[in-house]
């Protein structure tokens, strides 16, 4: 039974939230003219209340630096000490600066719900128009643009014309879903257009990192690889990967190639299983480096790549190197890669979901739009063997790039939109061998 003051909870805490707005807006006032001076001396700023997440964050700086070359830029960014965002990301960019804003807000658990005051709908009705008039006031020599401004700017590609519309202000839609998945596919257009670029941290960090990886592994020479461990922070777990366990025998195959994986994301291996390879397999523990920093230099040291999709492969992307994505799903919303290994899905009946149907008909999963008749599937995450076998066909492309695109008659199935297409993806050779060993024994 609810107590009432459980009932009230919600109507209380508006209150309070109202009640705390004052400070707020005082907080975040200070903040803003804590940093005048430099936002005087851009050209350019990408300012806005809203609190974007770590993924915006880079798109926001990285769009910045494409969109206004030879211009002074800064980029500011909300952080909160509980959100995914990575305090290291300003120190990355060249071209661009980005600044660092505190989320002005209390942060406490009541009958265990987290509480934040003021609440994310009245912080934003009441900070976004202050932030605007802060702009248009204190910054009039500067062009002042939220991240959809930036997106607005990007060109939409002819292949995308007829299903990326944009109003007259330049909007590209309301559906938050849907935009989602139009400026993920218009980013990824546009890094195709500039090719591979080098973000690094201050040479101070990267030194003491490369020296930490070089005692660990006994001074042995060593290529890095990043591996990207995704689960979801709430709710579906539609994206998560395989068990740590299930990449052991991948990471042997790595390393017995030369590489020293750096492992970042959401989940980390057992103890025994770093201890049996002798310094080659390595979290921000083992070396003994802070969290964020160490997860900030693997994916802009790293020759390649192999993880699940989310935010984390971003930064591969820019850079430019060789990636792998395994556990793909739903593959229409799924962050572009070199090499991508989706799902496999369970009919009611026990059957496999064949694959085309699976591309065809759930290609986005719950997030956008559903085409066809809903089906209930139970989604499977790859097994070991199918991850070894995958990162086996992906270090012979990295030694011996091909253009050759062996699922390129299953890919035709996901739908034009995907950033899958935008970014020039491939399903992996093992799945399609799998895929081929599917359609025989159906």
């Amino acid at each position: 039974m609810k107590l009432p003051f459980s009932n009230m909870m919600p109507f209380l805490l508006r209150i309070a939230s109202f009640a705390f707005l004052p400070v707020a807006v005082i907080w975040w006032l200070g903040q803003l003219f804590m940093r005048l001076r430099i936002f005087r001396q851009a050209d350019v700023v990408i300012l806005e209340a809203h609190v974007v997440n770590y993924g915006i964050t880079i798109h926001m700086a990285d769009l910045a630096e494409i969109l206004f070359p030879g211009k002074v830029v800064v980029s500011a960014y909300i952080w909160d000490p509980h959100g995914n965002q990575n305090r290291y990301v300003s120190e990355i960019w060249r071209g661009v600066t980005v600044l660092e804003l505190r989320r002005p807000n209390l942060f406490f658990k009541i009958l265990g719900r987290n509480v934040r005051l003021p609440d994310i709908e009245i912080h934003d009705w009441a900070l976004t128009p202050i932030t605007k008039f802060f702009g248009r006031i204190m910054l009039p020599n500067a062009e002042v643009l939220s991240h959809l401004d930036l997106f607005a700017r990007l060109p939409i590609p002819p292949e995308c014309s007829d299903w990326i519309p944009r109003d007259s202000s330049g909007a590209i839609s309301e559906d938050w879903k849907l935009r989602g998945l139009m400026l993920s596919t218009l980013w990824t257009h546009t890094l195709k257009t500039k090719g591979r670029r080098k973000l690094r941290l201050p040479e101070e960090y990267r030194q003491n990192l490369y020296r930490k990886l070089e005692t660990v592994r006994g001074g042995r020479a060593a290529r890095l690889c990043m591996l990207y461990i995704k689960k979801e922070e709430i709710g579906s777990t539609v994206r998560d990967g395989s068990p740590m366990a299930d990449y052991v025998a991948a990471m042997r195959i790595l390393v017995d190639k030369g590489y020293q994986v750096l492992v970042t994301g959401d989940d980390t291996f057992a103890p025994a299983d770093y201890e049996s390879f002798d310094g080659m397999l390595v979290d921000h523990k083992i070396i003994g480096v802070e969290k964020h920093l160490f997860f900030m230099f693997a994916p802009t040291e790293s020759e390649i790549c192999i993880g699940e999709s989310g935010a984390g492969l971003l930064l591969p992307m820019i850079m430019g190197y060789p990636t792998l994505t395994l556990n793909i799903f739903p593959v229409g919303i799924s962050i572009a890669s070199t090499w991508v290994y989706p799902k496999r899905a369970v009919d009611e009946l026990g059957n496999d979901m064949p694959f085309e149907k699976l591309f065809r008909d759930h290609p986005w999963g719950s997030w956008v739009r559903e085409n066809g008749q809903k089906e209930n599937f139970t989604l499977f995450t790859n097994l070991s063997d199918e991850i070894a076998d995958a990162v086996k066909d992906f270090l012979e492309y990295v030694e011996s790039p091909y253009d050759e695109d062996p699922g390129a008659e299953i890919s035709k199935y996901i739908p034009k939109e995907a950033p899958f297409h935008a970014g020039g993806s491939r399903l992996s050779p093992a799945f399609v061998r799998r895929y081929h060993e599917q359609s025989i024994n159906s």
